[in-house]
């Protein structure tokens, strides 16, 4: 699913459905992983006898062969409302979101990620009063040395959109059933490997069980501090091209100084 954010407070927070802190698998090992899942065929009708793993291996194997994505999260929970899109590519991508965490975005170029928001946005990601507000409106670099750097560009680029897309724990298999329209075969279990401490619930990955068996949607419900949230992550728009420009004059985290970002 999208990027991930800290941000202050006990309450629901900005996060893709993936994790707001901690560390992530890089796109070499979740496709090392594939590589071994992913030879050979399997008819459609007989995806959902296949092993719950096996499944989840197939649908990510294809995505990463298509290289792109867009992902579109629905937020919903008592008191949040809020819709991101992810555009992700290999190396490279963009997350926009607005609603209850504010109007911003996420870029990572390069192997750099970009900020830029409103207080709301900032403040949401650890920017504290009054820094958020005077950085309103302009762009922030982070160096992957930086603190924050993970959990902003988590789930922004393919890799680690599939790696927080995967149910943990024991996996079951369900269906044939449909979703949106297309005929899908859902793996269910727990939350991804970055879901936060403290942070229960479950998470279902639905896959088409039409060849190449591509990744349609994640169902995630979770309770963090007594706060109910679902996230809905869609994907679509596969293997279509991602261009991210860096932008220019951005405001390096590192000199910031007093900066909360990420802890």
């Amino acid at each position: 699913m999208g990027v991930g954010r800290c941000g202050p407070g006990s309450g629901p927070r900005r996060g893709h459905w993936r994790r707001r802190c901690g560390v992530r698998l890089v796109g070499s090992a979740l496709a090392a992983t594939l590589a071994a899942c992913s030879s050979g065929s399997t008819p459609a009708n007989d995806l959902s006898s296949k092993p719950p793993s096996t499944i989840v291996h197939l649908s990510f194997a294809a995505a990463l062969a298509r290289g792109s994505v867009r992902q579109t999260l629905t937020y919903s929970g008592p008191g949040v409302s809020e819709v991101d899109v992810f555009n992700s590519a290999k190396e490279e991508g963009e997350q926009t979101g607005q609603g209850t965490f504010g109007t911003g975005t996420f870029l990572v170029v390069s192997g750099v990620l970009y900020e830029s928001g409103d207080a709301t946005f900032l403040a949401s990601s650890g920017f504290p009063s009054p820094i958020n507000t005077r950085l309103a409106g302009r762009w922030i670099s982070l160096q992957p040395s930086d603190s924050g750097f993970a959990a902003g560009a988590d789930g922004v680029t393919l890799d680690s959109a599939l790696t927080d897309s995967a149910p943990t724990g024991t996996l079951t298999t369900t269906g044939p059933t449909r979703v949106d329209g297309r005929s899908v075969v859902a793996v269910s279990g727990g939350l991804g490997v970055n879901a936060p401490t403290g942070t229960s619930g479950s998470q279902v990955l639905y896959v088409s069980d039409v060849s190449p068996y591509l990744p349609v949607m994640v169902l995630q419900r979770t309770t963090e501090n007594g706060h109910r949230l679902t996230i809905t992550a869609r994907f679509s728009n596969w293997g279509e091209n991602v261009s991210v420009v860096a932008p220019s004059n951005a405001i390096p985290a590192s000199s910031i100084g007093t900066s909360t970002f990420g802890t």
